[in-house]
């Protein structure tokens, strides 16, 4: 509280009284005609000191309780009384993230999948607690992919953030998807990443040979499969038989 000087404080006025309106009671108050600071019924809340022409309330625990309307009353002997509102808002960032396979359930070790080309994947991030709610936003690297969410079933405690993809492409293979939850500039996200890992069908297959060979000669035919995850089993028909006892060479995506 400023705009009174400490001598003003102290002599010309005789009650100051700081007091958290949500509720009746006084948190401390300081009686100029008996010099000594007295303490209210919320003793452990605040203190109150005078010093540099200003009355000064140091709240000693913030918790989520702590915020609202926040009034203090200068009574004095010979003017009307002088009263001042702050508002205290107290920001409770969020407590933690996770995700959500809505096939699979919770993302374990941060992998989700594997899923197969062309499937629908939704991966839900949840945040809890939070004061004000949080922003939950889901990233691919830099790249904004979905910012719209809702308050979850468990009310305030809880907001989600479902990313839907109506088609996995295999450019999804090994994409980290990053959920981050904020409500404040003041401290850094709480974020939670998963790796997307995905059955991958072959992108081609090569048969490779010498050309034209001379009857009764060997031949070495090469089948080459690429592009796969797994990789891809091959085998080797002539006119709708399989054959056995082939050497058989693939190559798939790595991990």
């Amino acid at each position: 509280m400023g705009g009174l000087d400490e001598q003003q404080l102290t002599m010309t006025a005789y009650v100051i009284i700081l007091r958290f309106l949500p509720t009746v009671f006084n948190i401390v108050s300081y009686d100029g005609r008996e010099p000594q600071l007295q303490s209210g019924t919320h003793e452990a809340v605040g203190a109150l000191t005078l010093s540099g022409g200003a009355a000064t309330l140091t709240l000693t625990s913030v918790g989520e309780d702590s915020g609202g309307l926040y009034e203090c009353r200068v009574d004095f002997f010979k003017s009307p009384t002088h009263t001042s509102l702050v508002n205290l808002t107290i920001i409770e960032p969020p407590r933690s993230v996770e995700v959500l396979d809505s096939q699979m359930g919770r993302a374990e070790d941060g992998i989700v999948g594997p899923y197969h080309e062309g499937q629908k994947v939704v991966l839900t991030c949840i945040s809890w607690r939070g004061t004000p709610l949080p922003n939950v936003t889901w990233w691919r690297e830099e790249r904004l992919l979905d910012e719209t969410w809702e308050v979850g079933d468990e009310g305030r405690q809880q907001v989600n953030n479902s990313l839907v993809v109506e088609r996995l492409t295999r450019e999804w293979h090994n994409a980290t998807l990053t959920c981050a939850a904020t409500n404040t500039p003041l401290a850094e996200p709480i974020t939670a990443s998963v790796t997307i890992k995905m059955f991958l069908l072959p992108t081609s297959v090569v048969i490779r040979g010498p050309g034209a060979v001379r009857e009764g000669s060997q031949a070495e035919l090469l089948c080459t499969s690429s592009g796969s995850r797994p990789p891809a089993k091959l085998t080797w028909a002539f006119e709708g038989r399989t054959l056995e006892s082939v050497q058989l060479v693939s190559t798939g995506v790595t991990d």
